[in-house]
């Protein structure tokens, strides 16, 4: 496929926007750049409508990639890309007419969350078409960023800064972290904070945020002779409970078994 003379832009997702964000962010890549649309098929929803409508009825070039595309977008497009995977062959065209960029329609679907690590694989820049353009960062699960080192105190100005540092962390809404957490699989709390989120990224030790299945209490009983009782240990407490004599006396048996069988 030969590359585009102008820049190329592609959007994929299906996400809701409030008013005007998708046109008003549109609208900084309507001059010098073509953009490379998705058909899913059927009726399109509220925000890819709106994208159509911002792009294709103002006259700006674009590629509408997808099967059964209507007549009416075919017949102005530059180029109809036929595919059964209409998500990720935009984020495929758009690399292929040497774009670098992606407009997402943030979404939960997995059709959206795979086209994005595509686009973060080719090394594209991602942002959020539902949130005005924020970007969104993708942390590779194979090599997660390493936290930054302390500079030395006689040379402060020597620190350098990783791709994926803890201060670029914090500088991303909170919103953003969420999506990367969830993208590398981890299991996180809906209260998580966002310096919980952050250690968790950098793979730190605090991530108290992350869901941890709480330990198991181990108890231990064992006989109090000539007593009657039979005493229970766990977590550092001891209580004791009364039971019949031939209780004991058969609790008494196993564990002096137990015992001898321990021996040798």
């Amino acid at each position: 496929m030969p590359k585009a003379s102008r820049g190329v832009i592609g959007v994929i997702g299906n996400g809701r926007a409030t008013a005007n964000i998708i046109e008003d962010s549109l609208n900084e890549f309507v001059d010098n750049n073509d953009f490379v649309l998705p058909w899913y098929g059927g009726k399109p929803s509220d925000s890819m409508d709106r994208v159509y409508t911002a792009i294709i009825d103002f006259d700006h070039p674009y590629h509408i990639v997808g099967n059964g595309a209507p007549k009416s977008l075919v017949k102005t497009a530059l180029e109809h890309h036929q595919s059964e995977d209409p998500m990720d062959a935009t984020v495929r065209a758009t690399h292929d007419l040497g774009g670098d960029t992606i407009l997402v329609l943030w979404d939960d679907e997995v059709a959206t969350e795979s086209a994005i690590l595509q686009a973060h694989a080719y090394g594209m820049r991602l942002l959020d078409l539902t949130n005005a353009l924020a970007p969104i960062d993708v942390v590779d699960p194979e090599t997660p960023a390493p936290a930054p080192e302390a500079p030395e105190e006689d040379a402060p100005e020597d620190k350098e800064i990783d791709k994926f540092s803890e201060d670029e962390l914090r500088t991303q809404p909170i919103a953003a972290l969420r999506r990367q957490v969830k993208l590398l699989g981890l299991d996180y709390e809906r209260s998580a904070t966002k310096e919980e989120l952050i250690s968790a990224l950098l793979g730190g030790l605090q991530d108290v945020g992350l869901k941890q299945e709480a330990p198991q209490e181990v108890a231990k009983a064992f006989p109090i002779p000539k007593s009657g009782c039979l005493a229970l240990s766990w977590d550092d407490k001891v209580e004791t409970i009364t039971i019949s004599a031939e209780t004991v006396g058969a609790v008494q048996e196993m564990f002096n078994g137990l015992k001898k069988l321990l021996q040798g």
